[in-house]
């Protein structure tokens, strides 16, 4: 049984890879037919990726988003994104990086 876990992921001029990086998420084997996991963006600060994030937030299913009223930074960022958490298994991931092997 797959154990439910909240993917947080603090992004901040990330246009360029947010689309990679959510896509290499849900594409593992850990998540197909397994609905007990959240992905929550946390937006630090920047329009440009937050416009972008919003517009593609419809294609992901269990995908939250977080907008930080300024460029707070990696640590405040993810902190708020650890306070809204669902579940206590939390993976932190970068918006620059893909996910390229499951985990179990």
């Amino acid at each position: 049984m797959h154990k439910p876990v909240s993917i947080l992921i603090p992004a901040y001029d990330a246009t360029d890879f947010i689309d990679e990086c959510i896509d290499s998420i849900e594409l593992q084997s850990y998540f197909k037919n397994n609905n007990k996991y959240e992905i929550i963006v946390g937006v630090d600060g920047c329009p440009d990726t937050g416009s972008y994030v919003t517009e593609m937030s419809y294609r992901y299913s269990n995908f939250n988003i977080v907008m930080m009223d300024s460029n707070m930074g990696p640590y405040v960022t993810l902190n708020t994104l650890m306070s809204i958490a669902k579940y206590d298994t939390i993976i932190v991931f970068s918006a620059k990086n893909a996910m390229l092997c499951s985990f179990i």
